[in-house]
């Protein structure tokens, strides 16, 4: 029994540490995009300041908002949306010593999130649905988990350059930043740049001419 207890805790706190680490994956990527988009950030054209200069802006845009949205799939990624949820509202909250700096300017964080599918046939809707009828403007998008969905919101999103930041999709294509202007992940591509180099790179570091792989389509 207490062996079985002692392998359940440790599975319990491989499981925590997981999912921590997803979470400070999301905040880095919300902190990407807030990052990118405030002109007090970066002195290299910030969409705030496009967005001024335009001749077809009408004037009074309030900029004390961003809108920003997550594009997960809500089956396999469920709990996606509690964790987008609650690192808006740390952000949002300027009196809880977590990174109050940030937006000490009255700036907040307008968030929603919708279904991305994991599937190019719902998430292109979604995220047009997201910039038409919903950001005013959109600043940026959290997203897509699968490579497939990124590709396709991205081509779109690129055109306007707005931001899209993925925790998870590393298809060696969306390293192209003349079809992907505004992407950016948080993880390597499948590639000799990536996670294949690195994994090559440690077979031969280490000499090993037999290795097995074991390898999950879950979460």
């Amino acid at each position: 029994n207490t062996s079985i207890n002692l392998l359940s805790c440790q599975q319990w706190h491989n499981y925590q540490q997981m999912k921590l680490k997803r979470q400070v994956a999301l905040w880095i990527g919300i902190f990407s995009v807030i990052f990118w988009a405030e002109p007090s950030f970066q002195d290299s054209a910030p969409i705030f300041t496009r967005i001024a200069s335009s001749p077809t802006c009408e004037q009074g845009l309030d900029t004390s908002k961003v809108y920003i949205a997550g594009l997960f799939d809500t089956l396999n990624f469920d709990w996606g949306q509690e964790i987008f949820d609650f690192t808006i509202s740390l952000l949002n909250d300027h009196h809880n010593y977590w990174h109050d700096d940030i937006l000490n300017d009255g700036t907040e964080i307008i968030a929603t999130v919708a279904d991305a599918g994991c599937d190019p046939g719902i998430a292109v809707p979604a995220y047009w649905d997201l910039k038409t009828s919903w950001g005013q403007p959109l600043h940026g998008v959290i997203g897509c988990r699968c490579s497939g969905a990124s590709i396709s919101v991205s081509r779109i999103a690129g055109l306007e350059d707005v931001p899209v930041v993925s925790m998870s999709s590393s298809s060696a294509q969306l390293s192209d930043k003349s079809d992907f202007p505004s992407f950016y992940r948080l993880v390597g591509p499948d590639n000799a740049r990536g996670q294949v180099g690195a994994l090559r790179s440690l077979l031969l570091t280490f000499g090993w001419d037999r290795v097995s792989v074991i390898n999950t389509d879950t979460q």
